[in-house]
């Protein structure tokens, strides 16, 4: 593990957001005065990865880490893992309650979430780092205080660490699986001695009989395979022989079935007297088509007795029309009439609803200073208008005011009435002028129409010419419809005999075929009579000549018929000794059968000798892989190989600590370990070995640094491959106890460290120890918290 960078805010001291680059650093300082900060980056490196902070009486605690001055701590730390690089993100907020929760939790692997909660993230980091956290403080980064834990722990305690480290679960695992390897082994070579117990033989003179018929079968295919030519070149030779015969026969009896048809002659008459009847259809059809087009022709330049029926009912129409303009003449007047007298009478009304209504405001008026008539007193002045009262008003004008109320609301009532009467004689005008307007267009369409047409007697007269020539038009056509339906019939009656014609000349073509190899002469093309009569000469002809020629055919048959016969004899007799000859099989398959039978058992019995030469190696194997995997299985088990390893790598670890301390301290400790405990032998003190708690604190120191480094250089050699290599180891102060001569020693150790390619890091506030380190990060403490600056030597 290699930390790259350390992002921090609100986390301890540091409030502010700040960050440290550990990028490029091998050998580093963390220097500073007491307080300013230095191991809360120690403190951040550790709760970034496990949530935890060494510092603590309970580690677990996440309020302490937040900021005085802060709510929130966030800390995040890019590392990388076997070059991998990854990113641990803790974020902690302070609770109503005084506490504090994790309110952000991560691990990711490049872009990849690995855990995404507090609890998960530490167990993916233990996971990924093979040590939980207390075992992270004890090899990785030792932190203030914490360097004697190692030093000072158990036997158990420290074995416990060695083990998780050094991975001594794989050999566990190692001798598990090879004691479960031997006792599958053990199954299965029992099992394949019972395979090849059960298991037949085939002896090798049985093998080589099997193989002797085969090389017989295969003598044997080879000469029927060429008999079987022979036979088949035979047998096309006796089938041509046997057809050639066949067809001679063929022939001849299709020439005695040749003879002339009886309805040829009668048939040829009857098509004479069609073609006759056909054209004089034609010519009849021909000479009606021309009289109607004659007649159409004429009937193009005459009116067209649809549009003279039309005219004739347009003057009809006009004459209704034109009454019904007058009847709407006379309701338009009789509506003129009667919304004038109710524009009148609406016109009164108005004028009587004025009159009323003044009359009602002055009887109001008056009836108001007649109310007023208790407030006045003849002689004083008026209390509104200040002028002296002379006469005091009536009290009769209250009773007028009722009766001025009465006259209006009966002349209202008028009113209403005949504005009723007004509206409904304005809406029928309206009505009675549309109609009239309605009808004076339609007459006026009707006139347009009729502008400069005859006169309806003038148009009956061309309206009964018109319907004549349309009668003679359509004789013409019910004329033409015969003729021409004689013609389809005198047609179909000729395509009929044709057809006729057509049967006896494809039983010509027929009887002509039968015999076409024996070259009959070609029709003449001027009848079908004497192209029947030609054949039936010439077939008559040629069949006398037939005897002859086919006595030499059956000669020729026989002949080819005994050399198939001789041939077929020599194949039977060599096929015999391996196939039923009588079966109907196909004998060449039959042969071909008991081949592949004889090489099956061939086959079967080498794949048995090769299965048992298999399975007897088989069982070689296992029982000599058994022998190892129990062997392995017991010399693995945890009370013998394991402690016999953890003696050897306490030897190793207990040797390189030594060494180291033994220069630390100018030859004077050197370390042993006596059953898991750790003795310091002291060498200025006549060689006295005595319990390692008994050294100073600058001598622990020295101890605890020397058994730190053999630690950390013993887990990257004795590891397993799998192992993560710990390429950083952080010393969290510890230095001051050293006096200068010490100190210049345990620096020099410091530095061979870093040069092995491990990052080192020096947690310190010891300048001189700083100024001797590559790289510096200087910690500072500020208003604002505490900053942190890297520095190159």
């Amino acid at each position: 593990m290699r930390p790259t960078t350390l992002d921090l805010k609100g986390f301890g001291t540091f409030r502010e957001p700040t960050t440290v680059d550990f990028e490029d650093v091998d050998l580093a300082a963390v220097s500073g005065p007491t307080g300013a900060g230095k191991s809360t980056i120690v403190d951040a490196l550790t709760f970034a990865l496990y949530g935890s902070v060494t510092r603590y009486d309970d580690a677990r605690l996440v309020a302490p880490v937040i900021n005085s001055m802060s709510n929130e701590a966030r800390v995040r730390l890019d590392f990388e893992v076997e070059g991998v690089g990854y990113t641990a993100v803790r974020v902690v907020r302070r609770t109503k309650s005084g506490g504090a929760t994790t309110k952000e939790a991560r691990l990711q692997r490049g872009d990849e979430v690995v855990a995404d909660d507090a609890k998960g993230m530490t167990s993916s980091v233990e996971e990924l780092l093979g040590l939980s956290f207390n075992q992270f403080t004890k090899t990785i980064v030792l932190p203030q205080g914490e360097f004697a834990t190692f030093l000072h722990d158990s036997g158990t305690d420290r074995q416990a660490l060695l083990r998780q480290l050094l991975e001594f679960g794989v050999y566990e695992e190692i001798g598990r699986q090879a004691r479960g390897l031997a006792d599958r082994l053990k199954g299965s070579i029992d099992t394949l001695a019972r395979r090849l117990e059960a298991m037949g033989e085939v002896s090798d003179e049985e093998l080589d009989q099997l193989r002797s018929v085969h090389a017989d079968i295969d003598k044997a295919a080879t000469k029927a395979k060429e008999l079987a030519g022979t036979l088949t070149e035979q047998q096309v030779a006796v089938d041509a022989a046997r057809a050639a015969l066949d067809e001679h026969d063929a022939h001849t009896a299709a020439l005695s079935d040749i003879a002339v048809p009886t309805a040829v002659e009668s048939l040829g008459k009857a098509i004479a007297g069609a073609q006759q009847a056909v054209s004089a259809a034609t010519e009849h059809e021909e000479r009606c088509r021309s009289r109607l087009q004659a007649l159409s022709a004429e009937a193009e330049g005459a009116p067209d007795p649809n549009e003279l029926q039309a005219l004739i009912a347009a003057y009809q129409e006009r004459d209704e029309w034109s009454s019904k303009v007058a009847e709407a003449e006379k309701s338009d007047l009789a509506a003129a009439g009667e919304l004038e007298r109710a524009t009148a009478a609406a016109g009164k009304a108005t004028t009587s609803l004025a009159d009323t209504t003044e009359r009602l405001e002055t009887a109001r008026h008056h009836a108001g200073l007649a109310t007023y008539q208790r407030h006045l007193v003849s002689g004083e002045p008026c209390p509104l208008c200040q002028q002296p009262v002379d006469t005091l008003p009536s009290m009769d004008a209250v009773d007028d005011v009722e009766a001025a109320e009465a006259a209006v609301a009966s002349a209202r009532s008028d009113h209403d009435a005949a504005a009723v009467a007004l509206r409904s004689a304005g809406e029928q005008r309206a009505r009675t002028e549309s109609v009239l307007r309605s009808c004076r267009e339609r007459l006026a369409d009707i006139e347009q129409r009729l502008a400069g047409a005859p006169s309806v007697d003038e148009l009956a007269e061309q309206l009964a010419e018109a319907r004549k020539t349309a009668e003679q038009r359509e004789e013409g056509r019910r004329e033409l419809d015969g003729a021409t339906s004689a013609v389809r019939s005198a047609t179909s009656q000729l395509d009929e005999l044709r057809t006729q014609e057509n049967a006896l000349r494809a039983g010509f073509g027929e009887a002509r075929d039968a015999v076409v190899v024996l070259d009959p002469p070609q029709p003449s093309g001027e009848g079908l009579a004497d192209d029947w009569q030609a054949l039936a000469r010439w077939a008559e002809e040629r069949a006398a000549l037939r005897a002859a020629e086919r006595k030499q055919l059956v000669d020729h048959h026989v002949e080819v018929s005994a050399a198939f016969a001789k041939t077929q004899g020599e194949f039977v007799s060599v096929v015999e000794p391996f196939v039923d000859t009588d079966s109907s099989d196909d004998i060449m398959l039959a042969l071909a059968r008991e081949g592949d039978r004889v090489v099956a058992q061939i086959s079967e019995a080498e794949k048995l000798a090769e299965e048992r030469a298999t399975l007897s190696a088989e069982l070689a194997s296992s029982t000599e892989r058994f022998a190892v995997a129990n062997e392995l299985g017991q010399l693995l088990k945890a009370n013998g190989f394991e402690r016999w390893l953890m003696d050897e790598v306490m030897d190793v670890l207990i040797e390189r600590a030594s060494a180291r301390l033994m220069e630390l301290s100018s030859e004077r400790y050197q370390l042993l370990h006596d059953d898991g405990s750790f003795l310091v032998v002291d060498h200025q003190n006549a060689g006295e070995r005595r319990d390692v708690k008994t050294l100073s604190g600058g001598e622990t120191f020295l101890a605890s640094l020397s058994l730190a480094l053999a630690l950390s250089d013993s887990i990257a050699e004795l590891a397993p491959a799998s192992t993560p290599r710990f390429e950083t180891i952080v010393l969290d102060e510890g230095f001051g106890a050293l006096d200068v001569e010490t100190l210049d020693v345990a620096a020099s150790a410091v530095e061979e460290l870093g040069a092995s390619g491990r990052m080192v890091i020096v947690v310190t506030h010891i300048a001189a120890l700083a100024e001797r380190l590559p790289t510096r990060f200087i910690v500072g403490k500020g208003p604002s918290g505490s900053t942190v600056t890297r520095t190159e030597q």
